[in-house]
């Protein structure tokens, strides 16, 4: 499904929309593909806080991943704008996170050799901007 968004809170309404089709779901991983600045941050910032993460560590550019859990479920945000070859998401470790039984929100998954169960695609154009979820 396509939504056009021309404000954050019409972001919002859609991340509690989503926020409310996965909190059941315990093992999920969500790929956030786009451009810089498309919101794939923010959409996660929002999806979080509708499932009661209030400690949002912003964007994992530089730790990578971050970690949140709530009531024994374990959620990793994860920024893989900085990786730049399958070698590299190897030796970080990074495919010892999916071991977990957890939610994955991954930024920028194009090197990644696992596949996603849901692909959120953000894009701007003059005055909206496009997130379309696709459940794979």
């Amino acid at each position: 499904m396509i939504h056009l968004v021309t404000t954050l809170r019409e972001t919002k309404k859609i991340a509690k929309e989503f926020a409310q089709k996965i909190k059941n779901i315990h093992s999920l991983i969500i790929f956030l593909e786009g451009d810089l600045g498309s919101g794939k941050t923010t959409f996660t910032r929002y999806v979080l806080n509708y499932l009661n993460i209030k400690d949002f560590k912003g964007s994992p550019s530089f730790a990578l991943v971050n970690e949140y859990t709530i009531n024994n479920l374990k959620l990793f945000h994860m920024d893989l704008y900085r990786i730049n070859s399958k070698e590299t998401l190897v030796d970080i470790g990074i495919y010892e996170y999916f071991k977990h039984c957890a939610i994955f929100f991954i930024e920028w998954p194009n090197l990644l050799e696992i596949k996603p169960d849901i692909v959120v695609k953000f894009s701007l154009a003059n005055t909206y901007r496009s997130i379309e979820i696709d459940w794979c």
